[in-house]
């Protein structure tokens, strides 16, 4: 079963800065080039991290990389003050996958390339462009595809829970609203308000501050609704390339 990848790298060498060096096509069609630089780390991560980041041009994107120090005949890339440099490579999926994993076989090869391409950049100098990169195709067994797919089905179960939890807030909160309302209408005594001396009706103070306190969770509500769109957007693509 075949699953698109765009492989991805940063780094810098002794005349530029940490900035892309390899950029999926589908950024570079985007204008949004910049994003990869999001998973540059100033520290070690030589176990295969996860992340998702959202991005308004093309949705929610899944990277899954390493970041290490690369070597050229045994010795290590060296900035122009000789500190060794942190490269981050991976790959980008397209979709929400916070629990994808690649291939070790894959990953390896797509290092390779990579590891070609740092050696170019960094040989390059101040004349190193970026470098595009078109989707690879990845091959994944219907175990691992079966596994991925159930991992999503549990976050979706979990962020329905939720779901409903925060409509639950947001409707004691309106029931709030309408009380406030209500007794503002039927002239209810007035109370004091601490900010400053002012007197407004009580009814209308707590229809207020319902109203505010609303807020937070319709934002968190909206927030679930998209990531719940988006993982179901997901699994329908893995059943897809199952079906």
């Amino acid at each position: 079963m075949k699953v698109r990848v765009w492989p991805f790298l940063v780094g810098k060498n002794k005349q530029l800065g940490y900035r892309p060096v390899v950029v999926p096509d589908i950024l570079h069609a985007a204008r949004i080039p910049g994003r990869v630089d999001e998973f540059r780390s100033n520290q070690l991560i030589e176990t295969p991290l996860c992340k998702v980041i959202q991005t308004q041009e093309l949705g929610p994107l899944t990277a899954i990389y390493r970041v290490a120090y690369l070597k050229d005949a045994g010795q290590m890339y060296v900035d122009l003050q000789n500190r060794p440099i942190l490269w981050t490579e991976g790959v980008i999926f397209k979709g929400i996958y916070p629990d994808m994993e690649l291939p070790v076989g894959a990953f390896k090869s797509i290092q390779q390339q990579l590891d070609q391409q740092a050696n170019k950049f960094y040989l390059d100098g101040g004349n190193a462009k970026i470098i595009n990169s078109r989707a690879l195709e990845i091959d994944y067994s219907e175990e691992q595809i079966s596994k991925i797919k159930e991992s999503l089905k549990e976050r979706v179960a979990y962020l329905r829970e939720q779901e409903e939890l925060l409509k639950a807030q947001l409707s004691d909160l309106d029931r709030k609203v309408q009380l406030g309302k209500t007794m503002a209408i039927v002239g209810i005594p007035l109370v004091l308000v601490v900010v400053g001396v002012i007197v407004i009706p009580i009814g209308l103070h707590l229809s207020n501050t319902a109203n505010h306190e609303k807020m937070h969770p319709q934002e968190a509500l909206q927030k679930l609704i998209y990531e719940i769109s988006e993982f179901e957007k997901s699994i329908r693509n893995l059943e897809t390339k199952q079906g």
